[in-house]
């Protein structure tokens, strides 16, 4: 299935929701790869510094470091 602009935008925004259910359910990599899907999509539309500084503070920096290092990717 080919997504439109608007599709993409809308799975985007709604990973910090899924981190977050991954994180309270101890299920690390999930949530890491919740992370690292944001940041990928978000360089990938070349999305503009503050859209991306919005959106990365929906993922706590805490919790992040700590979901990596929980599934040993740090």
């Amino acid at each position: 299935m080919v997504k439109n602009v608007n599709q993409i935008l809308s799975d985007l925004y709604k990973l910090p929701e899924e981190f977050k259910q991954h994180v309270e359910a101890g299920e690390w990599r999930r949530a890491c790869n919740c992370y690292r899907m944001a940041v990928w999509v978000s360089e990938f539309i070349q999305m503009d510094q503050e859209a991306w500084e919005k959106l990365k503070d929906q993922f706590p920096e805490e919790q992040v470091d700590r979901a990596y290092r929980e599934a040993g990717l740090c």
